[in-house]
């Protein structure tokens, strides 16, 4: 089956590679493009018998556009572009890369990211319906020489099955989605961050960070291996019906619009929409408003980075005891106090916007 992707706020998987300002990337403010640069274009500008000017603006930590620009009157970001980014600001902070195809250079939202934010969805409902399991110590990890061990893989073992080859997210194949057509755009991405009784932004880990911009699309191909599940029905967990799309969306659209609702009714109620949050809020309650109104071939998800804790656990830990939570957020947090909301920050784009949500649509069910 196809499915159509389409961010509906900016969306970032990482490459695991940070890009170095005026060294890896240039910021051209009048276009506002960032460069990425292409290393023999900029030596063709400058000519091999310049090279040890480059050098030199790399060692002294000089700006290498000056020195471009007087070589190339008029020099614009695609005259040393291995590609373009958008860029409403200038910085040379590290740039966090998407991540994209190794040929064609395009971004991507792998199939991996994609299956885990399903399993997440799907473990997470399963959990709060059956909230008994997490109640129960043995099914959230085991005693070890160094103490209680954390683990949510008792319960998925329940859930999906007892090893990887009994696994029902076997019967899952998700493609990568290629955004053919988008042009990723560098944004500010800041942590607000609760001090005591009050929010404000947390400037020393402000990050810059590609990402693949609002309204973006592309497809990808999501195979529910019915073949498989039919020769190996004892072998598949009872679950793996709930794997075929038609009846997974609506399942992930509930779970998303759950966690995104709670985070409105956090930002709302307990915090009083502090000023820090900018219009976090009001884009919260935008986003929730258009998952709420999709059909059963279409799903609200939360992907990839600055996704935050809640969206990448499912948060399903309130299903737990209360003394178990406690000691289980102690083990994370251990020199804050128990009491204090977890998580206590959270990451979005400088105007507020939240990041990773995405909207999936069933093509041909």
């Amino acid at each position: 089956m196809q499915i159509k992707i389409t961010t509906i706020t900016p969306l970032h998987i990482g490459s695991g590679t940070e890009l170095q300002g005026n060294f890896e990337y240039l910021h051209f403010p009048k276009e506002g493009k960032l460069a990425v640069v292409d290393q023999e274009k900029v030596l063709a500008i400058l000519g091999e018998e310049n090279l040890s000017q480059w050098i030199a603006c790399i060692d002294n930590d000089e700006p290498l556009l000056p020195l471009l620009e007087k070589r190339h009157p008029g020099l614009k970001a695609a005259d040393v572009a291995a590609r373009i980014i958008e860029s409403k600001s200038g910085f040379t902070r590290p740039l966090r890369e998407q991540i994209r195809l190794s040929v064609g250079n395009k971004p991507i939202l792998p199939g991996s990211s994609l299956k885990g934010a399903l399993r997440t969805g799907l473990f997470s409902k399963l959990i709060i319906d059956d909230s008994g399991l997490a109640k129960d110590r043995r099914n959230l990890g085991n005693d070890s020489r160094g103490g209680f061990r954390w683990s949510d893989q008792p319960l998925q073992k329940t859930f999906f099955g007892e090893d990887p080859n009994h696994d029902i997210f076997r019967l899952l194949q998700v493609g990568d989605a290629i955004f053919e057509n988008a042009v990723t755009e560098a944004l500010k991405i800041e942590s607000i961050n609760k001090k005591f009784n009050r929010f404000e932004i947390k400037n020393e880990i402000t990050q810059y960070v590609e990402t693949i911009p609002a309204g973006a699309t592309a497809q990808a191909r999501v195979i529910f291996n019915e073949l498989l599940n039919k020769r190996a029905q004892k072998t598949f967990n009872r679950n793996a019906p709930m794997l075929r799309l038609e009846e997974l969306f609506p399942i992930i659209n509930n779970e998303t619009l759950r966690l995104l609702d709670d985070e409105i009714d956090y930002w709302d109620d307990t915090a009083g929409n502090p000023d820090a949050l900018g219009d976090g809020l009001e884009e919260m309650e935008r986003i929730s408003d258009i998952g709420s109104a999709f059909a059963p071939n279409e799903c609200l998800i939360r992907i990839g980075w600055g996704s935050g804790f809640r969206s990448m656990t499912g948060d399903w830990h309130g299903a737990m005891r209360d003394d178990d939570y406690d000691q289980l957020i102690k083990s994370l947090r251990p020199k804050h106090p128990i009491d204090l909301v977890y998580p206590k920050s959270m990451r979005m784009v400088s105007d507020g916007t939240p990041l990773g949500f995405v909207k999936l649509t069933l093509l041909n069910p």
